[in-house]
């Protein structure tokens, strides 16, 4: 049947058919491997971007929790330091003024007994301590609450700094709230006291304590009326001092 219809076919169909056999086919063949290829390429193409996108993504998710883990530990560092340094410079300072208040006793020691001599030495012995100001009971009776308000000079804050230099991560740190300072004596009185613990003579700087000259050694005759140092005073030797415990009487509330 073949042999019957190429007789019948001319020349010019053979040509034809001959051309579409040797040139069409291979390009649709090489079309075909193409598309295949393509195919291939763009699935491995594929896995290969998704496994370099979980990389990435792990990669980035390592990077965050090591910068996290670095600043947090740079900002606890800091803060450590920072707290550090405060309580170490607030020691410092106590330690100094009680120094120094060693110093004043030894130097009151020296001095001749005498009322002018202690009232020169106690009224020139004063330091600058923060005005409490006046309170009073809030109106929920739970709390206190300043009587007066608290003063402040409004500052305006402005973004811009007058310095073309100041121009870039410009801040300003506006004016605290303080409160005023008034000048305060360091002792509320200075005593010389005899060997029997009656005192002799007194100069008062404040009216916290009792102006009247007691027997100390007698401890309802102290401020807390609990006190017992007269005995270890008994005991010390030239240069030397004794620092009673911290007591206080009954403060109700």
């Amino acid at each position: 049947m073949n042999i019957y219809f190429t007789r019948r076919w001319g020349l010019r169909a053979k040509l034809v058919w001959l051309f579409v056999i040797i040139k069409v086919v291979p390009l649709i063949l090489l079309a075909l491997v193409a598309w295949i290829g393509v195919k291939l390429l763009g699935g491995e193409i594929e896995r290969h971007t998704g496994r370099l996108a979980e990389e990435v993504k792990q990669a980035v998710g390592e990077m965050r929790s090591g910068f996290s883990s670095a600043a947090e530990k740079a900002l606890n560092d800091r803060a450590r330091e920072e707290l550090e340094r405060l309580t170490t410079d607030t020691a410092r300072l106590v330690a100094d003024f009680l120094y120094s208040r060693d110093m004043d006793v030894l130097q009151a020691a020296r001095l001749r007994p005498g009322q002018d001599q202690y009232s020169l030495f106690i009224k020139g012995r004063q330091r600058m301590i923060v005005d409490p100001g006046r309170w009073k009971l809030a109106a929920d009776g739970k709390q206190w609450e300043p009587a007066d308000a608290l003063r402040t000079n409004k500052t305006n804050v402005t973004g811009s700094s007058r310095n073309k230099e100041n121009d870039k991560e410009f801040h300003y740190r506006p004016a605290e709230k303080v409160r005023p300072t008034v000048r305060h004596p360091l002792y509320h009185e200075i005593t010389f006291v005899g060997l029997d613990g009656q005192e002799q003579i007194k100069v008062s700087a404040t009216n916290l304590l009792p102006n009247e000259l007691r027997n100390v050694s007698r401890p309802e005759n102290t401020w807390a009326k609990a006190e017992h140092y007269f005995p270890a005073l008994k005991k010390l030797k030239p240069g030397e001092i004794y620092v009673s415990e911290v007591i206080g009487p009954y403060v109700g509330s």
